[in-house]
């Protein structure tokens, strides 16, 4: 019962609000996620790096579509 309401606030925290757009809403998502949001940024960041890195290794150097 109590993840379900979890579920609920979070689906209503991050609907859009009325006359803002889904830019203000991600703006207002981020700062009510504090410094904490930097760390995701970061690795977030950090992982799409990495895929793309094993993208190119696989796709280019390795030429797997040969």
């Amino acid at each position: 019962m109590s993840t379900s309401i979890h579920l609920i606030d979070a689906v209503l925290a991050a609907a859009p609000v009325a006359g803002g757009g889904v830019k203000d809403s991600i703006v207002r998502f981020f700062k009510e996620g504090g410094p904490f949001m930097y760390v995701n940024i970061f690795w977030m960041a950090c992982a799409i790096a990495v895929v793309i890195e094993r993208i190119v290794t696989l796709m280019f150097r390795y030429n797997l579509n040969a």
